[in-house]
């Protein structure tokens, strides 16, 4: 009989331990799977900080806006006050002169009342005037022009490519492409 209960003793232990094994088997699994998420963020967060930049492209761009800042002050700095309102004369000269002519030409416009009254070049050159002066309102990384002087004569032609190239110049920042049948000289 002490057989017996040693064996029935025995067997439920060993239930018992089933038992226990099998929930340590549980919480392992529920471990393993926390761990492989973890592992899953830490990947997807590894593969996007992998797309930035090396912290020496953006020491360098710091570095020129720096030197740049530094060029400017120094240049500033160096003015004294009579180079200062000589400045603000010339600049305010120019602005007089931008007064007359705008003045002159909107003389000009209040004789014309419709646009149909307008020749073909004068139409051109108005509608590059406009996308100029609306280029500078809008901030878009490039411009197109097609056949934007057709019905320009020589002369309007030629101070239109002026204008348009020293716009190009000054905006370094812009791409300008310039489609047009007529020769570019």
């Amino acid at each position: 009989m002490q057989a017996k209960a040693k064996q029935v003793k025995a067997t439920q232990q060993v239930g018992r331990l089933d038992g226990e094994i099998a929930r340590k088997a549980a919480e392992v699994a529920a471990a393993a799977a926390q761990v492989q998420d973890s592992v899953d963020k830490a990947s997807s967060i590894c593969g996007r900080i992998e797309d930035v930049e090396h912290p020496s492209y953006y020491n360098a761009q710091i570095h020129e806006l720096n030197h740049r800042m530094t060029v400017e002050k120094a240049q500033f700095d160096h003015m004294d006050l009579c180079e200062l309102e000589l400045d603000v004369q010339e600049k305010a000269g120019k602005l007089n002169q931008k007064a007359i002519e705008f003045k002159n030409l909107s003389d000009n416009v209040h004789h014309v009342n419709d646009m149909k009254q307008l020749s073909g070049g004068e139409r051109s050159f108005t509608q590059v005037s406009l996308l100029m002066a609306l280029g500078e309102c809008i901030e878009c990384p490039f411009r197109v022009m097609d056949e934007f002087d057709v019905f320009m004569d020589s002369i309007n032609r030629t101070l239109t490519l002026k204008l348009l190239i020293e716009t190009a110049k000054t905006e370094a920042t812009k791409q300008f492409i310039f489609v047009t049948p007529n020769d570019l000289r």
